[in-house]
């Protein structure tokens, strides 16, 4: 089985900022990981500047990176996370490359670590008729709102185990907020009600933040008793990769109450949900700082659920199903 990973180096609005996304550490290093497939990794944004395509759009550049790639290779699969498909050009650049890999009996796959918005899910509900399925990372569910809701493929973000795992020692930090908050109202809140609670909480990662690398990012994962967080989005709820993170290693997930984790996970046995209110997560904070038993109990329930149901090999056995 060989896989093709499809994306773009750097996407626009993720430029000069902290911790952001690593494809490569949630997609070909967990499959790598699995021994399940070899791959190739495309950025098609970097290989326009390779053959003089300066002037090309985007999705002249998706379909000319594919085309040009399979001129040599063909592959089992493709799975792509696309920056671009709002407008018209866009999605045709991307069905005709789908169309012109389907024509070689390749399967091609979407990923979606998010799919919450109308644009988002217009588009994909589009492009559903040309892929093989979308893949989504942060749902159980196919967006309400699709037409197309079989062709959603609801799971979860893999995390690699060379960064997040059970260390099996005492946990350093004792609340921790990892991520970008500066931008999001859950987590912002979530930040200032520490403070004027005089609750004391680690930030690392996001645009707020000096730049971290991911072992500095992962290892503040690894060492955190109580891991705030807060998956809410204005259209509907996520399941994001810090739910994953936190189970991987150990730590006792503190979320802010979410039926989509709630779809994953069970609140007060495998993770601590909380109501933004005044102070419910504050109560539970302090509750569980004092209450080590408990907390390293749930934290447990947690890491053996992530064990039974959510590795890297779990997701990719899933993922390997539809090719």
């Amino acid at each position: 089985m060989h896989i093709l990973f499809l994306t773009e180096h750097t996407a626009p609005e993720e430029t000069s900022i902290g911790f952001v996304p690593a494809w490569d550490i949630i997609l070909w290093n967990t499959l790598q990981y699995t021994g399940f497939a070899t791959y190739d990794v495309m950025y098609y944004d970097m290989w326009y500047t390779t053959k003089n395509k300066s002037l090309w759009s985007p999705s002249e550049r998706m379909k000319g990176s594919v085309q040009d790639y399979l001129n040599y290779r063909n592959p089992d699969a493709i799975i792509a996370w696309f920056n671009y498909y709002d407008t018209e050009e866009s999605r045709a650049g991307i069905i005709d490359m789908v169309k012109f890999a389907v024509d070689r009996k390749i399967k091609v796959f979407q990923l979606w670590p998010d799919c919450v918005v109308r644009q988002q899910i217009e588009a994909a509900d589009i492009l559903a008729d040309y892929m093989e399925k979308h893949i989504l990372i942060a749902h159980r569910t196919a967006p309400p709102s699709s037409v197309k809701k079989d062709k959603y493929l609801g799971l979860w973000t893999p995390q690699c185990p060379k960064y997040f795992y059970n260390t099996n020692r005492n946990k350093a930090i004792s609340v921790a907020l990892n991520g970008e908050y500066m931008s999001r109202e859950d987590r912002l809140w979530i930040v200032n009600m520490a403070h004027h609670h005089n609750v004391d909480i680690k930030l690392s990662g996001g645009r707020s933040s000096s730049p971290i690398d991911t072992e500095t990012y992962a290892r503040n994962a690894r060492t955190t008793s109580i891991m705030l967080n807060s998956s809410q989005h204005p259209s509907f709820p996520q399941a994001k990769g810090r739910v994953f993170e936190t189970l991987a290693t150990c730590s006792m997930l503190l979320e802010m109450a979410n039926p989509t984790v709630r779809d994953y996970i069970r609140p007060d046995i495998d993770y601590v949900e909380f109501i933004p209110n005044e102070t419910d997560m504050i109560d539970k904070i302090r509750y569980y700082t004092k209450h080590e038993n408990e907390r390293k109990k749930i934290a447990e329930s947690g890491h053996a659920v992530y064990s039974e149901k959510y590795t890297p090999q779990h997701f990719w056995k899933e993922v390997m199903r539809h090719i």
